[in-house]
């Protein structure tokens, strides 16, 4: 499966490429980030916002699966766990009412740095129950996909493979269609010298 993840302008015409060339599995879309917000994108909040919602409906029309990956995002800021919770909510009603019928619930674990497997479980359960209504009265399906949290990995390859276990084995509670094993754990650690 070959994802991209990146895109912060002229996000249709991203799209539209990316899935010509790659045939996308799932696209990643923000709603509240990759702008003037975050600094990581050239249009304003407020373009961010139709930028943003365009491209999921183009994406619904084409029945894809679309992963709304803003509440990491908020975590990745150090927010508090009710905004995260609050904020996958806001995604999952967003979803549904752009037409997207296959909704991937990104959770990320291990943020902020230092959490606990059980506050993250907590978390992400309250999220999961307050949208799975949701797939009970809408032609609305929930994928749920985990990963460990990119800002939370020691800098030692041998710690860091404990850390992705351990994470890995409280995820497993959330019953995840998606277990996403971060590529990044390659580029956060050093390599271990030759022998």
């Amino acid at each position: 499966m070959i994802r991209i993840y990146s895109g912060t302008d002229e996000l249709v015409e991203l799209a539209k490429l990316f899935e010509e060339s790659f045939r996308m599995p799932f696209p990643a879309v923000p709603i509240f980030f990759y702008n003037e917000i975050d600094g990581r994108g050239p249009i304003s909040v407020r373009d961010g916002f139709d930028e943003h919602f365009e491209v999921m409906g183009w994406w619904a029309a084409r029945d894809k699966a679309v992963e709304i990956n803003d509440p990491h995002q908020w975590q990745l800021r150090n927010s508090t766990d009710d905004l995260l919770v609050t904020d996958h909510v806001v995604a999952g009603v967003a979803a549904l009412k752009m037409g997207i019928r296959q909704y991937v619930m990104q959770m990320m674990y291990d943020l902020p740095p230092g959490t606990s497997g059980l506050n993250d479980l907590a978390k992400f359960q309250a999220a999961y129950e307050l949208i799975e209504p949701l797939t009970r009265h809408f032609n609305f399906h929930i994928i749920k996909e985990t990963r460990g949290g990119l800002s939370d990995f020691p800098p030692n390859l041998d710690k860091a493979k404990g850390h992705l276990a351990v994470s890995t084995y409280w995820q497993m509670y959330m019953e995840p269609d998606i277990v996403t094993w971060s590529a990044f754990l390659r580029r956060t650690t050093r390599p271990r010298p030759r022998t």
